[in-house]
C-alpha cells in the first residue's frame, strides 16, 4: 500500500529566484493560491535549499507551472542536483527574464506566476513564504502536472 501522503493532490512547480546575477531554480509541490483579493501565495522550501536563501534573501520568486508534456530532463534539471554545486541554467536556455529579475521557465510548463514575499515564516526544517502575485502568465493550455501523475509517468508507481 502506499503512504495516503501521496493521496493528496498536489501539483508540481519550478520555482526560481535570482540574487547578484546568480540564477537558481528548484522542483516543489508545496505552491499554493491562498487569496483571490488581493491575489496572494504561499510557498514552502526546505532551508537547505538554494533556491530558499535566494528567496529569502531578495524576497521575490516565480513559480512555474509544470504541464504533463514535460520531460525528465526538467526534473533532473531543476530536481536531482543542488545549486549549491552547479549552475542549473547553464544548460538550460528555455527561459524568460522577468521585471522582477527571475526568470521563468518556459519549456515542459504552462503558466508562470511571479511573487513578491510579504511574510516568511519560520517551520523548523522549512520557510513559508506568502506573498503578493506580482506578474502572471498562461503560456499554454496543456494539463498541469500533479505529483501523481508524476510518480505514474517517471517513477512507474501507482
Amino acid at each position: 500500500m502506499n503512504d495516503p501522503l501521496f493521496n493528496i493532490t498536489y501539483g508540481l512547480f519550478v520555482i526560481t529566484a535570482s540574487k547578484d546575477g546568480h540564477d537558481n531554480g528548484c522542483i516543489a509541490d508545496a505552491f499554493q493560491q491562498l487569496t483571490s483579493l488581493p491575489e496572494q501565495v504561499s510557498l514552502c522550501l526546505n532551508k537547505a535549499d538554494y533556491t530558499c536563501e535566494l528567496i529569502e534573501s531578495t524576497g521575490r520568486f516565480t513559480a512555474s507551472i509544470i504541464s504533463e508534456d514535460a520531460d525528465l530532463e526538467l526534473f533532473q534539471t531543476f530536481g536531482f542536483q543542488s545549486g549549491h554545486n552547479v549552475d542549473k541554467f547553464a544548460s538550460f536556455g528555455a527561459v524568460r527574464r522577468l521585471p522582477n529579475g527571475t526568470l521563468a521557465v518556459i519549456a515542459g510548463t504552462n503558466s508562470f506566476i511571479s511573487v513578491n514575499v510579504e511574510q516568511t515564516i519560520d517551520l523548523g526544517t522549512h520557510l513559508l513564504f506568502i506573498g503578493k502575485v506580482d506578474e502572471k502568465e498562461e503560456l499554454n493550455d496543456a494539463p498541469s502536472m500533479t505529483y501523481a501523475y508524476y510518480r505514474k509517468k517517471f517513477l512507474n508507481k501507482h
